[in-house]
This record gives structure tokens, C-alpha cells and sequence, in this order.
């Protein structure tokens, strides 16, 4: 799927890595095989998406590159840390942590719910929730 041995063989560890964590939550009369290829197909793909981001962003530096003033750009991001900070700290803390779970570690809806023990339904609405959260946040102080 990655057309790359080095990647391949990072995704293989990687593989491995989330089984044995998530080995309590196993079910030995499941077929293994279409569980470690779904993890496999989940770490893929997230890697896949982390790249074209990556690859937007080197766009978009470069083309604003010399454009821009620094110390604006600095001021900006700082007041845009500051607030979804802040967004996180008003949070629920259950939301807080599906929130982490989904856009930081990059796990699937299914892994949050597995991990938690709880429905896919309610890991999305705990999501929408967060992402609603940071949005209305935004919005009050014109960020967009």
C-alpha cells in the first residue's frame, strides 16, 4: 500500500505496537488477521493524511514565503494557542480526552470507543461537541 519498504516496515512496528496495547480488549475467537489488517489500513492512512497536510503547509509556506510579517504571524499564533487552551480547559474532561484521542494519537472513532467502552455514536458526538466547542471559542474572538 505505501510503495516504500522503510514505511512498510514502520507501519508493520506500529501494527504490533497498538496490538499488544490494545491486547486486553482482544477477543480470541475474532479472526486476527482482518483486525491487525484494519489496524494496518488505519495506520495508512493517517500517515497518508498527516503527509498531505505536511505537503499543504510546505506549500503554503513557500508560496508566502518573504510575504508576510513575522513578529504579526508570532503575535497570531500565540492568541490562537492561548484560546483552544483555553477551549480545552472548559472542557469535559471525557470530551477532552476523545478529543486527544481522535486529532492528536489519531485513533479511530471504533479504537476511542473500544478503548473506552462505549458506543461510536458517542465518541462522535463527544467529537462534534469538542469541535463545536473550539469553533464557537474562535469565533468570539474573530480568529475566524
Amino acid at each position: 500500500m505505501v510503495h516504500n519498504e522503510d514505511d512498510a516496515e514502520e507501519i508493520v512496528q506500529e501494527v504490533f505496537v497498538k496490538l499488544w496495547e490494545r491486547r486486553q480488549f482482544l477477543d480470541p475467537a475474532q479472526n486476527i488477521s482482518g483486525y491487525l489488517f484494519k489496524i494496518a489500513k488505519n495506520i495508512v492512512y493517517n500517515k497518508a493524511r498527516h503527509q498531505v497536510h505536511e505537503l499543504a503547509y510546505g506549500k503554503y509556506l513557500s508560496e508566502n514565503e518573504g510575504t508576510g510579517n513575522a513578529t504579526e504571524e508570532q503575535i497570531n499564533y500565540e492568541e490562537l494557542s492561548h484560546l483552544l487552551e483555553e477551549a480545552f480547559t472548559t472542557m469535559p474532561p471525557t470530551r477532552k480526552q476523545v478529543f486527544v484521542m481522535s486529532r492528536i494519537e489519531g485513533l479511530s472513532n471504533s479504537e476511542i470507543a473500544q478503548r473506552l467502552q462505549t458506543s461510536n455514536s458517542n465518541i462522535e458526538n463527544h467529537i462534534n461537541k469538542a469541535l463545536h466547542d473550539i469553533r464557537r471559542k474562535l469565533e468570539r474572538h474573530k480568529m475566524i
